[in-house]
């Protein structure tokens, strides 16, 4: 008897400890079915969905769902996510044609877009994962030309466009990598350097930077000959990740538009090789 005691007392401790800390509806709240299409509205109008509304529940944090996606060279992909409130932050991943992971990254909830450009077409493994919190969590692919006006809560601007697969850049040597990066940024349409191009050497370098509310920022690093894949990272004075950057090539862009201003880490990780690398940071107004 004892020993039935017990195990219903474990049995009972744990149902508790798996429980949600706040109930939840049988169906996700109307709201967030039209968030996780507006939300991409408003960043690129000319969006359009790929895909239905993916509706997904996570009864506690870690728990997640996963696609597979035909994804097109030529176009670029919006991956909208909206959570319930008790959602707190997303885990995003993707994975190329190859099994390489192209996207990985964590978003605070409740919305969150994430862009990705492929550079090859074929099908693509897509993971959205509930990293904390628990609860509904929407989900929608949307597609657009590489190029198209993107507006990050203000006016809009244009997204940097990618380098085409059937024409990868060849590495950078000498002060090409200092010309690789401005032909980069002339891609983001007039924006302005800030500050001298930034050199490492190491296997990461890490740079702290000063960026303004109301502007949006480009960060773009080119890798040396012997470098032949780059990394960014970048997190927010609060130490949060806000976004990172993996790339197949020695060539790297990250952008971000921050809604305060102050001081942001930044850092260059070759992920492949070795050698000279440099990083400039790039701005224009919302």
């Amino acid at each position: 008897m004892r020993t039935t005691w017990l195990v219903l007392a474990l049995l009972l401790l744990t149902t508790a400890c798996n429980r949600p800390k706040q109930p939840l509806t049988p169906t996700p709240p109307e709201w967030m079915e039209a968030q996780v299409d507006d939300q991409v509205k408003e960043m690129a109008p000319e969006a359009t969905p790929v895909t239905p509304v993916f509706r997904n529940l996570a009864l506690k944090k870690n728990e997640s769902s996963k696609w597979t996606l035909n994804l097109e060279q030529g176009q670029c992909y919006l991956f909208s996510m909206v959570g319930d409130p008790t959602v707190k932050r997303f885990y995003v991943l993707l994975w190329d044609t190859k099994g390489s992971r192209v996207i990985d990254t964590k978003e605070p909830a409740p919305g969150v877009v994430v862009e990705h450009c492929p550079t090859v077409t074929g099908s693509y493994d897509f993971e959205v994962k509930v990293a904390e919190g628990h609860g509904h969590n929407l989900v929608r692919v949307f597609s657009q030309k590489p190029g198209a006006a993107m507006a990050y809560g203000g006016d809009a601007v244009a997204a940097p466009a990618p380098v085409a697969a059937s024409t990868p850049a060849a590495p950078a040597s000498g002060d090409g990598v200092a010309s690789r990066i401005e032909e980069m940024a002339a891609a983001a349409a007039g924006a302005e350097r800030v500050g001298e191009m930034r050199e490492g050497t190491a296997d990461s370098t890490d740079w702290y930077v000063a960026l303004e509310s109301g502007k949006c920022y480009w960060f773009f690093a080119v890798g040396d000959t012997g470098v032949t894949q780059m990394s960014l990272f970048l997190w927010g004075p609060d130490k949060k990740r806000l976004g990172e950057s993996k790339s197949e090539n020695a060539e790297a862009e990250l952008g971000h538009c921050p809604t305060a201003a102050g001081m942001f880490h930044v850092q260059a990780k070759v992920a492949k090789g070795s050698g000279r690398y440099g990083m400039s940071v790039y701005a224009k107004p919302q």
